[in-house]
């Protein structure tokens, strides 16, 4: 099978197997927008720099438990992942003890379809006395990193480097609290859902992970739809794919910013306090519309490609380093060979 790219973005077209052993073509083709932000607002437009796609999970350079980009080479999403990697900022720029942000999307008839909020705050403490554990007041601050790190989870290790206590669900969070552990004090979460504020009379209760950020495949959120790899499996499947495998394992956006279908293509973005220039930016997705022709010997077939991944990629101080990328992507089943596949830009909807 050989790949024809009539577009000037990259792209990848390869044979996958699902849990059931079904054959197909799958086909991936993202596009890389800068993202400009200015006095009139937020708008795109191509990065004549596309870069190579993400041939592997990317993950923070300070924290290889933080994912920054997930893999580009996904067979196959059944629904789309919104991702946002942001620092929040203090609204007017003064300094605040805590504050909210959010991600909204919006349709055609400026209807919510997607919407996320947070609170963020300064630095504080858990601070344990006679009575039990106090939390501090936030400090003020400007700015506060959405990152997993600075949310609910961590993990507690003992004077000897033994852990004696981990949150899988956020192995790069702070606030997990331990009952038996000698602990005085421990940093507490800096985001916390908007709805479920970290209870300072519960000390020990677990929260969801909070942020706007990709959430790893080794966390339990995803590998509870991985399947089971056991004895079974090697038997009677091994190296495919377990039968009780789940596709939504291949969704790497937080579970509140997954849009249950496709993505619109005239969906509208809002992010709220979340560049340092603007406390509200809105801005559109240029409609582009991808085809992919797949070519056999008996004749070809054109499917519409669909949007299912956008990383809003924005926490760079630098403008220049500011980006959206986006992903279309479709599969065709095989029941014959495909001898070639062709990925096309509708150019009557190209938008520039």
């Amino acid at each position: 099978m050989s790949l024809k790219n009539h577009t000037p973005f990259p792209a990848l077209a390869w044979e996958t197997l699902d849990q059931y052993n079904t054959r197909y073509m799958s086909v991936m083709c993202r596009v890389k927008f800068k993202i400009i932000i200015d006095h009139s607002g937020a708008h795109l437009r191509i990065d004549p720099e596309q870069g190579e796609l993400f041939g592997s999970d990317i993950y923070y350079e300070d924290d290889d438990r933080e994912l920054r980009y997930p893999s580009d080479y996904v067979a196959y999403k059944k629904n789309t992942d919104i991702i946002v990697n942001a620092h929040s900022f203090s609204p007017d720029n003064q300094p605040s003890q805590r504050w909210q942000c959010s991600v909204e999307i919006a349709d055609s008839e400026d209807r919510a379809i997607v919407q996320k909020t947070l609170q963020v705050c300064g630095e504080r403490f858990w601070r344990r006395g006679f009575i039990g554990w106090r939390l501090d007041e936030p400090s003020e601050c400007l700015q506060v990193p959405i990152r997993y790190s600075y949310a609910y989870g961590g993990e507690i290790i003992d004077e000897e480097g033994t852990r004696v206590l981990s949150y899988d669900d956020n192995l790069a969070g702070r606030g997990l609290l331990d009952k038996k552990h000698s602990l005085k004090i421990q940093m507490a979460p800096q985001i916390e859902a908007a709805d479920d504020p970290i209870d300072e009379g519960k000390p020990y209760q677990r929260y969801a992970p909070q942020g706007f950020g990709a959430i790893d495949r080794v966390t339990n959120i995803r590998l509870a739809h991985a399947g089971r790899y056991d004895e079974e499996w090697l038997k009677e499947h091994h190296p495919r794919l377990p039968q009780d495998y789940n596709e939504a394992f291949n969704q790497a956006a937080h579970p509140d910013l997954i849009y249950q279908g496709y993505l619109p293509s005239t969906a509208k973005f809002r992010l709220i306090n979340l560049t340092r220039e603007h406390a509200n930016i809105t801005f559109n997705l240029p409609e582009y519309t991808l085809i992919a022709r797949f070519l056999m010997n008996t004749g070809s077939v054109e499917e519409f490609m669909n949007i299912d991944t956008v990383i809003i990629d924005i926490e760079d101080e630098d403008p220049e380093k500011r980006s959206v990328y986006v992903t279309w992507r479709n599969r065709y089943p095989i029941e014959e060979e495909i001898q070639k596949v062709e990925i096309l830009l509708n150019q009557e909807e190209h938008h520039g």
